[in-house]
């Protein structure tokens, strides 16, 4: 069995015969747990740094509110990068090559890009900031967070290449692994920086890159040394038409999630005219569904990962088998966290108020109505875990722009004009349009699916 064949899951040495011939239940379970478990401590680290900041001050918890969205815009680029390498580079293996060219191409755009961006944010900051209306009294703390983020920006780049890599590879674990000791050291440097020196809210941003700078080497280490995965003088051929795939497939799933971003920075300003404290309760909010959105977000990855290799193989039958089976146990799981989650709603909600009553209700309002939103969440991630498989990531991009702007910004423009219902407007529009972008794009999935088959 050659090298290539052989894919490490979970501590596991699994053959990629396993892969394209095994129990497709075992299998998703084996290459999604990592993954999920992974999206989960990355979680668990935002609600420790959202209740480190609310210990701080107001003025900062709404600061990282507001400026998170705009951050995005950035990631989405290096995420969009490494989502567009799993789906090649899975193809590739499962047609029975390395993959390796395409490595090369990734790291290529990931630097170029990367630095582009970096030295954009650190120069043009304010500027930058000013478009997105920033309130006066956010700004300079907003400015500390870019001026810090631009260091960061070329680490999340070669960071998020390297994820794709091994995720296509089906060498999962290690993404978990290393993950969760970047994140405990994370958690370690923020408590020192905050609690013992009290750098403040720099010190929330000293963690952060302490935490990227950790995963960029040991990837580092395991491509060009470790595993010698790929060589250096790789990066210095240049592939053009391996390139330009790559950016065609990224393109789309860049422009999704920048438009997700953008469409939150909306709602967050729909948020803030309910006053500050819904504002913060939505935030909050966000980051304790964030635990779980993410887990479950972890299937949709590891059925792209598999939906790639099988189409490789030609097997459309069991293409659509994975699906079926991705959408049973993500929808299972998700009932159970948030059933878990709702029993639980006060004493959770009541970690992030710091004895603020306002903002203790209307957490409680959003996690008993927004966060059964989970439910239809986990579906809408196996079919773009589907599309990012078979490389049709535009429909992921129509997927996240009607979620938007067809469903979730109209539905709350709605109840708030008319509804007049407050801050409920917010909890019942997410709801409302994550129920119904995932039946939406259920259907067309499978109406994609079947045209796509007629053409293998």
């Amino acid at each position: 069995m050659r090298a290539e064949d052989i894919i490490n899951v979970n501590g596991n040495t699994v053959g990629k015969a396993e892969i394209l011939t095994g129990n497709i239940n075992r299998i998703i379970m084996k290459i999604a747990t990592p993954v999920a478990i992974n999206n989960l401590f990355y979680s668990l680290y935002g609600l420790m740094d959202i209740i480190f900041v609310s210990q701080i001050g107001n003025i900062e918890l709404a600061t990282i509110v507001f400026v998170q969205p705009i951050e995005s815009l950035f990631v989405a680029i290096g995420n969009g990068l490494a989502i567009a390498s799993t789906s090649m580079i899975g193809k590739e293996i499962g047609r029975g090559g390395d993959g390796k060219t395409i490595i090369h191409q990734l790291l290529i755009l990931a630097l170029l890009i990367g630095s582009t961006a970096a030295l954009f944010v650190f120069f043009f900051t304010e500027e930058f900031l000013r478009i997105f209306s920033i309130d006066q009294s956010l700004l300079e703390l907003a400015t500390l967070y870019f001026k810090i983020l631009s260091v960061n920006i070329l680490l999340l780049f070669f960071n998020h290449s390297y994820y794709g890599v091994k995720r296509a590879r089906g060498e999962t674990v290690a993404v978990t692994v290393i993950n969760t000791f970047s994140i405990s050291v994370k958690l370690v440097s923020l408590y020192a920086t905050i609690v013992i020196f009290d750098l403040g809210f720099s010190g929330v941003l000293f963690s952060t890159f302490i935490g990227n700078v950790i995963i960029a080497l040991f990837a580092l280490y395991d491509l060009f040394f470790k595993n010698r995965i790929i060589t250096v003088a790789g990066l210095f051929s240049i592939k053009f038409r391996e390139m330009a795939e790559l950016l065609r497939i990224a393109f789309p799933i860049i422009i999704e999630k920048s438009s997700m971003s953008f469409g939150q920075v909306i709602v967050n300003k729909y948020a803030l005219s309910y006053g500050v404290n819904v504002l913060t309760a939505f935030g909050v909010t966000n980051r304790i569904n964030s635990v779980i959105f993410r887990f479950l977000t972890g299937f949709g990855t590891g059925t792209s990962i598999l939906v790639s290799q099988n189409l490789g193989a030609k097997q459309t039958d069991r293409v659509k088998n994975i699906v079926v089976s991705g959408v049973k146990i993500s929808g299972i799981l998700s009932t159970v966290l948030i059933g878990i989650l709702i029993l639980f709603r006060e004493p959770v909600a009541a970690i992030f108020s710091n004895g603020n009553a306002d903002v203790l209700n209307h957490t409680i309002d959003a996690i008993s109505i927004y966060s059964i939103s989970a439910i239809p969440w986990a579906v809408m991630q196996i079919i773009i875990g589907y599309f990012q498989g078979t490389g049709q990531t535009q429909y992921n991009l129509l997927i996240s722009v009607a979620r938007l702007y067809v469903f979730r910004i109209p539905i709350i423009v709605v109840l708030s004009q008319f509804g007049n219902i407050g801050a409920y407007s917010i909890w019942f529009g997410m709801l409302l349009s994550n129920i119904a972008v995932a039946v939406a794009s259920f259907y067309f999935q499978k109406r994609k699916q079947a045209q796509l088959f007629r053409t293998i």
